[in-house]
């Protein structure tokens, strides 16, 4: 009896969720990302902060592109003043309003970026692990809905790239795989 009782209740605990973590390079190489922590963490957390993050994003776009705004009437300026006389003067400022504009204009083309997303993302986590040298990790299935977080970097010859996945759990038993076609992308 007891024996058939425990056989039923671990049956209808709910089995752990393997995963692995890679990224695939331009060159089509894969790359398996070791030492990641994988933070298993509420879907109601992980919603609001990215609803709250949307708005900060917003307000950041509207300040970068009223500078950007403010950098071209400054541009058109000088460039009216220049025209009109051409001293080494002129040709100075115009020059130094072009760099400030081509600084504006791509900041505000580069914005934003994940980064910008999850640089003051640090959930509370129901449960945390870490991928083993091969990129593989296994969770608990949380009784919640819940999201994975994960982020990592990896060098490159003169950058770093940074990867940030925020994703549903399997409904199902199902293996996990972050990589490239589930990374965290910005809403456009």
């Amino acid at each position: 009896m007891i024996a058939a009782l425990s056989c039923l209740l671990s049956s209808c605990s709910p089995k752990p969720i393997s995963g692995h973590v890679s990224v695939a390079t331009p060159a089509g190489a894969d790359v398996t990302l070791g030492a990641v922590q994988i933070e298993v963490i509420s879907k109601g957390d992980a919603d609001d902060f990215i609803t709250q993050c949307q708005a900060q994003i917003d307000r950041k776009a509207a300040a970068l592109k009223a500078a950007y705004g403010e950098a071209k009437r400054n541009y058109d300026a000088a460039a009216r003043v220049e025209s009109q006389t051409q001293t080494a003067g002129t040709k100075a400022e115009l020059k130094l309003a072009r760099a400030k504009l081509n600084d504006t204009a791509a900041t505000l083309k580069a914005f934003p970026t994940a980064n910008d997303y999850f640089e003051g993302f640090f959930p509370t986590p129901i449960e945390i692990t870490m991928t083993d040298v091969e990129g593989d990790f296994t969770i608990d299935r949380p009784k919640q809905p819940a999201k994975v977080f994960a982020k990592a970097q990896r060098q490159m010859s003169g950058s770093i790239e940074n990867y940030f996945w925020l994703v549903d759990l399997p409904a199902t038993g199902a293996r996990l795989i972050l990589n490239n076609s589930n990374l965290f992308t910005v809403p456009r």
